[in-house]
């Protein structure tokens, strides 16, 4: 685990039971088929102070659908969420399909992804931040960044090449188009 991605702390010590890794996977499916390659942003990793992580992910595809998965420790913190909702734009910008109504309260972890796009819609990527909480008794995802868009009524989007295309998704993925 690197310096650069760990916050500082003024939490108490954890005891071991508290920063024991754990197998994290998201899964992005783009039925638009613009979504050309997924990419971890280095050192982009927040993570509450004192959490186990190894870097990078792993990023898969099979057919439409890219699995994320990241190995961490897994301890709710105020401090996470409150970056991962500066660093994305606020409720606005974020959802999550699951247990996702404003803004975190708390997150385990969040890291950026850059999503490459077919040429023909949108030259370069998109940034977007994938964050792990917990909402009753499963570990929820939320995506957030420029490129969302979340209204009031819960309508989730992303822009692609200057058209939203619909968000949705459970606990552990997100359906894009």
């Amino acid at each position: 685990m690197s310096t650069n991605d760990v916050m500082p702390t003024n939490d108490a010590d954890l005891s071991p039971a508290d920063v024991s890794p754990q197998t994290n996977v998201v899964t992005i499916t783009d039925n638009t088929q613009l979504i050309t390659g997924i990419t971890y942003v280095p050192n982009s990793l927040q993570i509450t102070p004192g959490q186990p992580s190894s870097l990078p992910p792993t990023i898969t595809k099979m057919g439409n659908s890219w699995t994320i998965t990241l190995i961490a420790g897994r301890k709710n913190s105020n401090q996470v969420a409150g970056s991962f909702n500066d660093v994305c734009g606020a409720e606005n910008h974020e959802y999550a399909p699951s247990g996702g109504g404003g803004t975190p309260g708390q997150l385990n972890f969040y890291f950026a992804v850059e999503l490459q796009l077919n040429s023909n819609v949108q030259s370069g990527s998109l940034l977007v931040y994938l964050g792990q909480g917990s909402f009753t008794f499963t570990n929820n995802w939320w995506i957030g960044g420029s490129p969302i868009s979340n209204n009031p009524s819960n309508n989730a989007s992303i822009n692609i090449g200057g058209q939203p295309f619909p968000l949705s998704g459970s606990q552990d993925s997100f359906n894009i188009g």
